[in-house]
């Protein structure tokens, strides 16, 4: 009996197991300052896809869009990467304008999250696990990377 159920459980994961891979980036302005958007997702669907929101500059951002799907290494503790770019973009000196970004750019991720049936994640949840960077080093230290080299 016990040796049928799991030979069932496995059966069903195989058979309905899903593995999704996407990127998608968008360029917009809001407020005449220039914004960049990158989602990337590697995941085998699971209902958790634990999600690493990053905020940096356009100079950044257009060398992480680049490298990203490469520096993961193999313990991927994330599947659902986000990255914004902001032109001018400072961490540490926010204007109300970056903050007003950084809101909008939480608002596709809760709406990401909610048309793809995945638990939400508050407004608050995604401010305590967003990272800024502001030297593309940075990036290694959550990703676990395989090669230093971006």
């Amino acid at each position: 009996m016990k040796i049928s159920l799991i030979i069932l459980v496995l059966f069903s994961s195989v058979c309905y197991s899903q593995n999704v891979y996407m990127e998608f980036s968008d360029f917009q302005k809001i407020e005449n300052k220039e914004v960049w958007t990158y989602q990337f997702v590697d995941a085998s669907y699971s209902y958790s896809r634990p999600t690493l929101p990053i905020v940096t500059t356009k100079e950044i951002f257009l060398e992480l869009v680049n490298s990203l799907p490469k520096l993961r290494g193999k313990a991927k503790e994330y599947s659902d990467y986000w990255i914004l770019g902001i032109k001018d973009f400072k961490a540490e000196i926010k204007s109300d304008l970056d903050n007003k970004i950084i809101d909008e750019f939480y608002k596709k991720i809760e709406k990401y999250r909610l048309d793809n049936n995945l638990p939400p994640f508050s407004k608050k949840t995604l401010g305590q696990q967003t990272i800024f960077i502001s030297e593309k080093s940075e990036i290694c230290k959550y990703l676990n990377c395989k090669t230093l080299k971006l």
